[in-house]
């Protein structure tokens, strides 16, 4: 497990890193007035909103001597707000709790921070109070700022628990460990348990800040280990703890599934796997329409057959003097699977790198299991013996075997690296990723998490 001092300072970007309430059923009038204290050239006022990772407009509304009015029938979801202004490059951001609405917001548009005055929001007092504190901290310099800003930030929650802004400064730091905690293993404990402590994941108005989003990537790429089962069990909890809400789950659960679907990390596609088996192939995502989900089910059920840990489906081929050669049963403490074509030009940059490798290893140690992917037999043999390729050499130039299918080839070359039980120990990595792994094996260490070159990537 890795090692993380949660004690040593970090600085978080005050200005955005703000929250709000939980939104409130009762239907009132919204009417935010915000006035600039000098003209500006724009006539139109941008109202956005932040949603995950996301900023997206709201509406636009009219600029009237130095005025805009943010006005409205029925509630606003609560969220932090921005109001830019286009042809001046300047906004400002505010929040809007599902039971204070009505407020004013005065500004220097040179100095928007340190000139901001409130009138009828205690919440949007208290962030500026906040905001105006980190930037003057940190405009002078001041030492120990962070620590400073810290305390201030929970100094303002404490004096004022039922407001929003309370639940901010939770959503903003990180678990404050005790100072009863001093093993280094016992802090990352501590951290990876109590990491979302007095935060909803069911909690809507949470999402339309720009702080959860990033604080559950946080929380996954850099506390719990990067190894499948921990990420999977992680992302299933964080899933299952949106689930109480339709918004958040529905933004979780496919937020998520892209972060492990797009993810070069070996062995995350098994999280893919592990969401998709739990939520999409079990009728929870009803808005997912049919096409879209017949695509990720059936791209989980292709990655199944060679998971990391899973044994590689067996292929039986006929080499270039016709014989039948038998994946398992290749006898070697290390195999590994090319699949590879002599017109792929990212195959004839790799296999040299390959013959280097194979050639400071014995048969008992490594052995190659070339599989040509391609029908012109005579092309694929000339390029063996241009080349001198030296390990096994298969083909179905007849396409009889569904080796394409069990291994999901969707591009060259496509590498894997199996044990001795011919179970997967690595894949989709490149001839120097390999030596790293062989070396560190045959070493007794455990390699570090490698990053994989997307299939698509390779024709």
């Amino acid at each position: 497990m890795r090692k993380v001092d949660w004690r040593q300072k970090i600085r978080w970007a005050t200005f955005l890193l703000v929250g709000m309430a939980i939104s409130s059923l009762a239907q009132a009038q919204y009417n935010i007035v915000i006035k600039t204290t000098k003209p500006l050239k724009s006539e139109k006022c941008i109202i956005a909103y932040y949603f995950g990772d996301k900023q997206l407009v709201f509406d636009t509304f009219e600029v009237k001597k130095n005025t805009c009015v943010v006005k409205g029938d029925s509630s606003l979801a609560a969220g932090v707000y921005i109001a830019y202004y286009p042809d001046d490059t300047v906004f400002i951001e505010f929040l809007v709790p599902s039971d204070d609405q009505k407020f004013s917001l005065t500004f220097d548009p040179d100095e928007p921070i340190p000139s901001m005055q409130v009138k009828g929001s205690l919440d949007n007092q208290l962030f500026y109070q906040y905001n105006k504190k980190a930037a003057q901290l940190y405009k002078d310099s001041v030492a120990g700022a962070d620590t400073i800003l810290i305390n201030f930030g929970k100094d303002l929650a404490k004096k004022n628990p039922q407001t929003f802004f309370a639940k901010l400064i939770k959503l903003i730091y990180l678990p404050n460990i005790p100072d009863t905690i001093e093993d280094p293993e016992e802090v990352w404990k501590y951290a990876y348990y109590h990491y979302f402590d007095g935060i909803s994941l069911s909690d809507p108005s949470y999402l339309r800040t720009p702080v959860l989003h990033n604080k559950v990537m946080t929380y996954l790429d850099r506390i719990v280990p990067i190894v499948p089962d921990s990420q999977c069990n992680a992302a299933i909890r964080i899933i299952k703890e949106s689930e109480k809400n339709p918004t958040t789950f529905k933004y979780w659960v496919a937020t998520l599934l892209n972060k492990y679907a797009r993810s070069r990390i070996m062995g995350m596609e098994n999280v893919y796997v592990c969401i998709v088996d739990s939520f999409y192939a079990t009728g929870k995502t009803p808005w997912v329409d049919s096409v879209t989900l017949s695509k990720i089910l059936f791209d989980a059920q292709m990655i199944k057959y060679t998971m990391i840990g899973k044994v590689a489906p067996e292929i039986v081929l006929k080499d270039s003097a016709g014989r039948y050669i038998s994946l398992h049963g290749v006898k070697s403490l290390y195999t590994v699977i090319l699949f590879w074509d002599p017109d792929c030009g990212h195959c004839r940059r790799e296999i040299p790198k390959l013959k280097k490798i194979y050639e400071k290893y014995s048969r008992d140690t490594l052995e190659i299991y070339a599989v040509y992917v391609n029908v012109e037999r005579d092309k694929w043999l000339k390029y063996i013996r241009e080349n001198k390729l030296p390990w096994i050499n298969v083909e179905d130039v007849e396409m009889k075997h569904p080796f394409r299918y069990y291994y999901y080839i969707k591009g060259t070359p496509k590498i894997l690296l199996l044990d001795k039980n011919k179970k997967i120990i690595a894949k989709n990595i490149n001839a120097e990723q390999l030596e790293k792994i062989l070396e560190a094996r045959l070493k007794g260490k455990t390699e570090e998490k490698v990053e994989t070159t997307p299939e698509d990537a390779h024709h």
